[in-house]
This record gives structure tokens, sequence and C-alpha cells, in this order.
């Protein structure tokens, strides 16, 4: 997950979709008799959800959270905290620490490792479990890591640029002569063309060679590789995978002012949505039953 957050088409769906979670209001309703709605504020949840979920967590703060660790760990864990029969304080736990065991009566028990190396066991009814897609109804599936091998041709692609880039935006370079040189002589002739040519402002200085000394390229520049639509392919696929719209992710190339708004809608519905009811079940599932 971590490698995984150094792709910039990662990190871009990610902020969305945490973005976008932690920006809706987050309410408690109270049905009425006439089959309408209304907040309840007085509920003890309310602040809690609404607010201030613990010490040192804003609502946004902590939902921004909660869906970072969905989105990469597939699932996200929250311990709830009691004072008075009531609870007081919903403290996440980082799913990377997290074990689950499902014992014979169906119900799960989790097993935490602390930050001195200890663990802690829960109880089902101690812990908000938010789970994402499942193939057996108890873990997350991550989909960083179904991902992993479209992720890691992205981020193949941001080292291939910015190495290309740092070395003046020029291939790999042979020196070579007719002369044989020392292993030392050969470590410091390379120090120095590097010295004077490579990174970016250096590019297309004026080289003097001495010593029958020759200089050619290895390999293809970027255009003959078609780096360029590589990394355009693998932003839309990183997209669908989160289901976010490539111009969210800052990909304007196939957007125009008609069909933006109609992918803001399919955003909503089939990307946003889905999490949002997941969110949704489990607070009722965990806090309010």
């Amino acid at each position: 997950a971590a490698t995984a957050l150094r792709s910039t088409v990662v990190l871009s769906c990610m902020r969305v979709l945490s973005a976008s979670v932690a920006g809706l209001p987050l309410h408690i309703y109270r049905r009425l008799r006439d089959g309408g709605k209304e907040i309840a504020r007085e509920h003890p949840l309310y602040r809690i959800l609404h607010t201030k979920p613990n010490g040192w967590q804003t609502s946004v703060e902590w939902r921004e959270q909660l869906m970072l660790h969905m989105l990469s760990h597939g699932q996200a864990f929250n311990e709830k905290v009691y004072s008075g029969g009531q609870i007081s304080q919903i403290i996440p736990l980082h799913p990377s620490r997290m074990k689950l065991e499902q014992l014979e009566n169906n119900r799960l028990r989790y097993s935490y490792r602390e930050d001195k190396g200890s663990s802690t066991v829960y109880t089902q009814d101690a812990i908000m479990h938010i789970r994402g897609m499942s193939d057996d109804g108890v873990n997350g599936m991550s989909m960083v890591e179904l991902a992993r091998d479209a992720i890691g041709l992205a981020r193949a692609c941001e080292i291939h640029g910015a190495t290309f880039f740092g070395n003046g935006a020029r291939p790999g370079v042979i020196l070579s002569t007719d002369q044989m040189l020392s292993p030392e002589a050969a470590e410091n002739t390379r120090n120095q063309w590097e010295r004077a040519h490579r990174g970016p402002d250096r590019s297309n200085r004026t080289a003097v060679l001495q010593g029958g000394l020759k200089v050619s390229e290895l390999g293809g520049n970027n255009q003959e590789s078609q780096f360029l639509e590589a990394r355009r392919f693998q932003v839309e696929e990183i997209c669908r995978i989160f289901g976010v719209p490539p111009h969210l992710a800052g990909d304007l190339s196939r957007s125009s002012f008609s069909n933006i708004e109609q992918q803001s809608l399919d955003y909503l519905q089939n990307g946003l949505m889905p999490w949002l009811r997941r969110i949704e079940s489990a607070i009722a599932r965990d806090l309010l039953e």
C-alpha cells in the first residue's frame, strides 16, 4: 500500500474518493410517524459522528482516514470506547496490524498488534468494521493488491520519466575509445561526463572530447517507446479500477463540456455511492443496533 501511494495516479484517485466522502454531511435521522424524517441532534452518537469521533480528530479527518484505509487495505477498523454504558469515542485502528478469526459460532474475533508488540484481543461487539469487496465475507480485499500489476506499470512509467528528464531528457550514453583505460581512468571519465552533462540544467552543453573518445546514445527516445501513450493509458486503467472519472484525476484528454457533467453523475452513482452505502450499513450495524 505504501508503494502504491507513491504513484501519482493512485494518490489522485484515493484523494478524490476520500475527499468526496469526508466532505459530505454525516447526520443521524429519526423517522417520523408521517413517513418523513428529521435530524436527531440529541442522539448520543450525533456529536461523535458529525463533529468529533475522538479526542484528536474531527469527523472530516476521521472519515478521510477511514476511506484511505478501505481503499489501500480493503477494510477499516475502529475501536468503540464506552463511558457510562454509551459510546463516547471511536478510535481508528490501522488495518495492517489487525488479524481476524471467525469462531465456530460465526462471530468474529479481532487481534490487534500494538506499537510495543503486544496484542489486544477484541470481541465483535467492540469493533466497528467496514469491509470492501470480499470473497469470504470476513476480510475485505485490497484494491491496491488486486491491481498491483497496473499500479506497478504506472509507477514504472513515472520512475522512467523522472530518470529520463533527470538525465537531461537524453537516452543512455556510451563513451568509447580505442585506447586501453584502467578501471580508475574509466571511472573518472564517466564521473566527469556525468558532472558536466547529467541533469536538465546541463543538457545540450558543448562536449570537449580528447584521446579519441567517442559518444553514442543507447536506447530509443520516449516517442519511439510510446511513453506518453503508455502513461495516459495507465491513468485511465487505474481510474477505471477505483471508479473515478479521469478528469477528476487531472486527465482531460477525453473530456469536454458536454460529457464532464455526465461523467460526474456516473461517478456519484457508480463510484462513490457504493462506498457510502458500505459506511452507512456499518454504522447502522455496529453503532446504532
